[in-house]
């Protein structure tokens, strides 16, 4: 139980070098692809230490790299390689990355000298962020550079047209110019709305004119968390524009970071004392955005080393005395802040509240995205908040634009135009003090930077009215009014207000109050126009009532919107239940809801993916650090948290705290129960384990190993305990505290050890590789080879028969007691070149399926067959240990996001099939006895197989077939099964997979096959163009039925003589069983694809290429056309019941329509094309098949508004019950 993982540098945290503006837990995501950078460094050469000293510090701190740079920036070649690698394909890259995984840093002091040199004079530069206004912002830059403000002033406006005309008017034909425009995020959180929207058209209409101008590149860094923000309009223009083109950047490995720690001090003429630089990557793994805290660290380093000729090394001492890199900033931050009186400390806390912004709309039930904010100096009046200001950017805590401790006679101005911020936003999540004032007044911050930025342009508009333009033509349209201008009012009496953030100044104070003067005056004409006019006012009011249904339709399509974009980055978290569930009880809310069917069909798309799919049921937050164990109490009844913040907090499985149990001086490791549920061991890097009781009362403190103990377990009849250290020994110890023993282990640390479950065994992993089998006492039995990496993590089954091993080799290999290898599990999507492997293991308690945590965010659950059943998009960091509940329906997870997650195993609607490759066909047998699936495997190793399983997605049985199946059916009777192949063949099985007959029916692929009603016959559809009626012994009962394209599909109507024929050729044919054509239906644009016939035989639908489905009565009059799809429609169904049809297409979605044809709603979930729908027979289940290699069986009974609605507020009850905050109005 590894909470270290050495070497690795895992993908997800990415790197950090540079003024960087994105949260680093915000790394995953969204629908729109991300394409990861992975950098696979062979730079093994020595790192020479110059003769030469230059006593002054190369480390940047928190400032930003540009390009003045480029000779101390350090492990980023390649990766600045395959940057202009991509700006070769393309003209416009959007490149992504969590906060401090330098994107900033990559650009200003890697690709910019990259170009320069490239091009020298004939090189331009634009860099800029897009602040409140990024056209504003375009022309400081131009007019800062070479260009008159006369020549710039053609980048003020806003305008579509704006960036063609200034690359238009000021680019020579010889010059080549490289576009940076850093921080975009901000044109969501800070620029003006129609500046924001104006701006995007811009960018993307540049892009397209110049896409053939191999001199004009273009590079948009923006924070991967704010990825969703494209998926609305204008912003999704952009994302088009970028498709194929996102790189998301990640990590450096640990080649590239020893270059970036030691080669800027080598030049320097320091070195690093020898296992300096190992403590230090060390201490950084698995930190998101920890670059930028490295910096920071070795810049107080080399600082408070006071480097000299005498003295020319960086110790290690002196490193750990700092605090090392995850506490030297939080450190130094707490040692300046607690020099401050009381009034300075609050002056401080006013000043750091002032520098943030709280991204995201305060009155919606999403996540609040805190970012940092640009204020000017003219913001902090009094004078305590100068002198700590002054500080604080002394301390390089702040960056400004403007010398504070130099006065000069043009200062008042210098002021209002001067800016500060913080120096990098790893600061606002790594200051736990900071962190708690932003939580505390998040919402008065958003509301407060709100106000200040419309009194500010309130106040322009009305001294320069000639800033008015054709959308405001009074400055009056910018005051405040309804709720709120009533939120202002509560804000400016609030007394924490006032002393936290200063209260409202003159100006902000003069809007106010001019919004309420012009509230008082609507209501005065109101009431006159009421008197005088009252059928007129009635009349007014029902248009009010209009206007306000069409807001609330609109907010419903946001949430829609929102929900969709939230499951498209993760299915598996209830985000998008929250913001469906808020459009669907808006829906209810809204007067006349019937008649808006698209945007009933919308909200019930919204709910039911999100309720299918969600599996995360609460979470548990609470720690200020990376929380690196949970662990459920045998009875079920307790959940324990342990935390890089020294600290164990106890939960009800509901999610409420119990206490928190303060003890250790550093991180915790790893805790565990005894088997009596009463006590509580926790292992600590202090190098001690203390055993509490559940009160919270600290026991007995064991003392003894040299290192930090890494794993700790209590021996399952609860007399002894085990500990494993990076002394590289385990110690056992008797229940009350007394060594009983201490055993050398490995020669490396010793990263895990555990119990069997049956008490005759130990086992310990190291970093050294290998696993090792002890007895009880601690005779060595067995060392166990085989793992490429070292060992993070290992678990016996429930059973003591089945030992696995976790590594960093990407593997989990499973073992028998005897210590002889069994089989090895793994990621098979999992393409990284260097995989960090899998940091904690556990099975389910009956033993059937083990889990894993990853580094890439994500949770692994493998059944023992080796299939990998599931891949949960858990965390938004690394996750550092997972455990399941006594009763194996939940699985806990901790991660360094700072949050503990409840996961119900079981989807309650929902249960996925593995197959080994892509999904062609699936039938049902009659009750449901069974489901048969085909598949098709790119995998000679793995074959072609019929499998059989039941509803809830066990295999029954299986049975391989030497060629590709195309399609499968099952009798109606004796459960017989029907296959077509690629070579024209149709096979007939019984239910245990004996072969009955096999007829050559086609010269070429049969593309499907099926039974008639009483299994008297068999149709077949073929790429001969033909279709046939065979009995099924063989013997042929028509001709061939003839098309002149490709037979796709054919159906039996189950109440007539007649037979349905779908063709590409784009027509349907009906025919007797005589193979007599009777009549050709002509409806669709191509092919049809599938043909079906309703269970009473009165309606036929078709399945067509043209993305339409098409309804037809018996008679061949087209009745219904029904559309919705995005791609080809490849596979309809309709209910035994004959009240549904559903549909599936390339767009990976399955439609459910009402035989009317109206929609009801989308399943959507499949990551392909959907080859294959079916319906159970009970018509409770539907099933679907697809080209993501899956089996999908979906729980359709109650698909109501109201229905799904209860259901999504059931699911949430004890999150909402347990964080009322995040609520909202919601499930009332």
């Amino acid at each position: 139980m590894n909470p270290k993982n050495f070497d690795e540098v895992p993908l997800s945290q990415q790197q950090s070098l540079g003024d960087i503006k994105i949260d680093g837990d915000g790394n995953t995501i969204n629908n729109f692809q991300a394409k990861q950078i992975i950098v696979n460094s062979n730079s093994d050469k020595e790192i020479r230490v110059q003769e030469q000293l230059d006593t002054k510090s190369p480390y940047k701190g928190l400032e930003a790299f540009d390009l003045y740079d480029r000779d101390r920036f350090f492990g980023r070649d390649q990766l600045c390689n395959q940057l202009v690698d991509e700006l070769n394909k393309t003209n416009l890259v959007l490149l992504l990355g969590a906060s401090g995984s330098g994107k900033s840093s990559i650009a200003k002091a890697g690709l910019i000298p990259h170009y320069l040199k490239k091009y020298s004079n004939n090189f331009f530069g634009l860099v800029f962020t897009p602040d409140q206004d990024p056209f504003e912002a375009l022309y400081s830059n131009l007019s800062n550079q070479k260009y008159t403000q006369s020549e710039s002033s053609i980048a003020k406006k806003a305008s579509k047209k704006t960036l063609c005309q200034v690359v238009g008017k000021l680019k020579k034909s010889n010059e080549f110019w490289l576009i940076f425009i850093d921080q975009f995020e901000e044109i969501f959180t800070t620029s003006e709305p129609e500046k924001r929207d104006a701006f995007i058209y811009s960018l993307v209409e540049l892009s397209d004119n110049y896409r053939n101008d191999s001199n004009l590149k273009i590079i948009v860094a923006m924070r991967s968390d704010f990825l969703d923000r494209l998926d609305s309009n204008p912003a999704n223009l952009l994302a088009r524009a970028t498709e194929g083109h996102r790189p998301l950047i990640t990590q450096m490995h640990q080649d590239e970071l020893r270059l970036a720690i030691e080669k800027p001090a080598a030049q320097h003429g320091v070195k690093f004392e020898v296992g300096l630089t190992e403590e230090i990557i060390k201490s950084v793994q698995g930190q998101a955005g920890y670059l930028p805290l490295l910096q920071y660290t070795l810049d107080l380093l080399w600082v408070t080393e006071g480097i000299q000729e005498h003295n020319r090394t960086l110790h290690i001492n002196t490193y750990r005395k700092l605090g090392g890199v995850r506490e030297a900033l939080k450190q130094r931050v707490d040692e300046i802040y607690n020099t401050l009186s009381k009034q300075g400390k609050l002056a401080a806390k006013r000043i750091f509240l002032k520098l943030v912004e709280i991204g995201g709309d305060a009155e919606s039930v999403t996540e609040w995205q805190t970012v940092r904010r640009r204020a000017t100096l003219s913001e902090f009046t009094d004078v305590i908040e100068k002198k700590v200001l002054v500080k604080l950017i002394n301390a390089k805590l702040l960056v400004s634009d403007s010398d504070l401790s130099k006065k000069s006679k043009s200062e008042k101005t210098n002021l209002k135009i001067s800016t500060v911020e913080v120096a990098h936003e790893v600061l606002l999540t790594c200051w736990p003090l900071l962190n708690d004032w932003i939580k505390e007044n998040r919402q008065n911050i958003a509301l407060y930077n709100r106000l200040k930025e419309d009194a500010a342009h309130w106040k322009i508009r009305k001294t320069h009215p000639s800033t008015k333009d054709k959308f405001t033509d009074h400055p009056d349209s910018e005051l405040w009014s309804g709720s709120k201008l009533e939120k202002a009012q509560e804000l400016e009496r609030d007394p924490i207000f006032r002393e936290v953030l200063g209260g409202f100044n003159d100006e902000e104070k003069e809007f106010v109050e001019n919004s309420l003067n012009l509230r008082e005056r609507q209501r005065r004409r109101t009431i006159i126009s009421l008197a005088g006019f009252s059928a007129f006012s009635l009349l007014l009011a029902s248009f009010a009532g209009i206007g306000w249904r069409q807001a609330e339709i609109g907010q419903i399509q946001a949430f829609v919107q929102s929900s969709e974009a939230k499951f498209m980055l993760n299915r598996d978290s209830f985000n998008p239940l929250i913001d469906a569930l808020a459009a669907g009880e808006r829906l209810q809310r809204l007067p006349l809801k019937n008649n808006n069917s698209k945007l009933h069909s919308d909200v019930m798309k919204a709910l039911t993916q999100a309720i299918f799919w969600v599996q995360e049921k609460n979470q548990l937050q609470g720690h200020r650090d990376f929380i690196q164990r949970v662990a459920f109490s045998s009875n079920n009844e307790v959940i324990a948290t342990a935390s890089y913040d020294h600290t164990i907090k106890l939960w009800q499985p509901n999610g409420n705290q119990i206490t928190t149990l303060n003890g250790h001086s550093a991180p915790i490791l790893d805790i565990s129960f005894s088997s009596d549920d009463q006590r509580i061991a926790s292992a600590s890097e202090d190098h001690t384990v203390i055993i509490w009781d559940l009160q919270g009362n600290a026991l007995q403190t064991l003392e003894g190993h040299q290192d930090w103990v890494n794993s700790v377990n209590f021996s399952p009849d609860g007399s002894k305990l085990v500990s494993a250290s990076d002394d590289m020994t385990i110690k056992i110890w008797d229940s009350t505290g007394n060594l009983l023993n201490t055993i050398l282990a490995h020669n490396q640390p010793v990263l895990a050890v555990a119990y069997s479950p049956d008490n005759t065994m130990l086992a310990t992993a190291s970093l050294d590789g290998t696993a090792k089998l002890w007895d009880a006492r601690g005779n060595l039995l067995k060392i166990l080879e085989g793992h490429k990496d070292i060992l993070l993590d290992l678990e016996f089954s429930p059973d003591s028969e089945i030992l696995a091993t976790a590594s960093k080799d990407g593997t989990i290999k499973l073992w028998n007691r005897k210590g002889e290898p069994n089989r090895t599990l793994f990621d098979p999507e999992d393409s990284r070149s260097d995989p960090e492997g899998f940091l904690d293991i556990t099975f389910s308690p009956d033993g059937k399926i083990i889990t894993a945590a990853s580094s890439d965010n994500t949770i692994k659950v493998w059944n023992l067959e080796e299939n990998l059943i599931s891949r949960l998009q858990a965390h938004s960091s690394r996750i550092n240990s997972v455990d399941f509940s006594p009763d194996g329906k939940t699985l806990a997870s901790a991660s360094n996001d700072l949050t503990a997650k409840l996961w119900q195993i079981e989807r309650p609607r929902l249960n996925i099939i593995p197959e080994a490759g892509e999904v062609y066909s699936i039938d049902v047998a009659q009750n449901d006895e069974f489901i048969a699936s085909t598949s098709i495997s790119t995998d000679v190793d793995k074959g072609n197989y019929v499998k059989l399983w039941d509803t809830q997605g066990s295999l029954i049985r299986k049975w391989k077939v030497d060629s590709w199946l195309y399609s499968l059916a099952v009798s109606s009777t004796r459960n017989l099964i029907l296959g077509s192949d690629s070579e024209g063949r149709i096979w007939l099985w019984d239910q245990n997979g004996k072969l009955l007959n096999s007829i050559t029916a086609h010269e070429r692929a049969v593309q499907e096959v099926i039974f008639s009603q009483d299994d008297s016959m068999i149709a077949t559809a073929s790429e001969d163009g033909t279709a046939r009626i065979f009995k099924p012994t063989g013997e042929v009962l028509s001709p061939p039925m003839e098309h002149t394209g490709t037979v796709t599909s054919v159906s039996f109507n189950p109440k007539s003589s007649l037979i349905a024929t779908a063709s590409s050729d784009g027509t349907i044919k009906f025919w007797d069983l005589n193979g007599t054509l009777i009549q050709t239906l002509e409806g669709h644009e191509k092919g049809v694809l599938m043909v079906r016939f309703s269970a009473n035989g009165h309606l036929l639908a078709s399945a067509g290429q043209d993305r339409t489905v098409k309804l037809w009565n018996s008679e061949g009059k087209l009745v219904k056309t029904m559309e919705g799809h995005d791609a080809a429609v490849t596979s309809i169904a309709f209910s035994t019941s004959g009240d549904l049809l559903a549909s599936g297409s390339d767009d990976g979605t399955v439609m459910l329509w009402n035989i009317e044809g109206e929609l009801l709603t989308t399943l959507s979930g499949h990551k392909g094309d959907v080859n294959t729908v079916t319906f159970s027979s009970d018509s409770l289940f539907l099933i679907s098949g697809g080209a993501d290699n899956r089996v999908l069986l979906w729980k359709i009974e109650h698909l109501t508004l109201e229905g799904l609605i209860s259901e999504g507020c059931e699911w949430l009850y004890e999150f909402l019950m347990s964080h009322p905050d995040r609520r909202k109005g919601l499930c009332r």
